[in-house]
């Protein structure tokens, strides 16, 4: 579901964020540390420009979803013209069109459940898929504001 060039992307930003913490220079008896500036911006733009890809697939997903609906239910109104079609046809006696209209109804009922199931197995997708994003987003997100918070503690403005 998730682009895993993209969740290896954004690791490998995390993992650089991690190092440079790590290897910045320690100020004695402050527990602060030393970051440079440059290399901290442009590893947060990086990790900036890297989000809105996924966001971009969160956005296809929905139309994907919109799409699948669509078509459920173009199949849904063809099926049901079909049996409305094949029950004019059979309407020659009263036999014939008893059993027709219950042919009718049974095949209306089954593209009414299909279209349904289609319906629901589609919105399961995208909530399953956007709230996987979510989940993402929020640990990235996380653990951007501690690192930021962490960074704010070691050298107060």
């Amino acid at each position: 579901m998730v682009n895993e060039s993209y969740v290896s992307e954004v690791a490998t930003l995390i993992e650089r964020l991690e190092a440079l913490v790590k290897d910045a220079r320690h100020l004695p008896w402050t527990g602060k540390i030393l970051v440079d500036e440059h290399e901290l911006s442009t590893l947060l733009a990086q990790v900036r420009h890297a989000m809105p890809e996924e966001i971009r697939h969160a956005h296809y997903i929905l139309n994907e979803r919109s799409r699948i609906l669509e078509e459920a239910k173009e199949e849904a109104d063809q099926i049901k013209a079909s049996a409305l079609t094949e029950r004019e046809h059979l309407a020659d006696s009263s036999a014939v069109v008893q059993a027709s209209r219950q042919k009718a109804a049974e095949i209306v009922q089954q593209a009414q459940t299909l279209a349904k199931e289609i319906h629901q197995g589609s919105r399961q997708y995208a909530d399953d898929v956007l709230a996987s994003l979510e989940t993402q987003l929020m640990e990235l997100l996380a653990s951007v504001k501690k690192d930021r918070t962490d960074l704010h503690d070691e050298h107060p403005n």
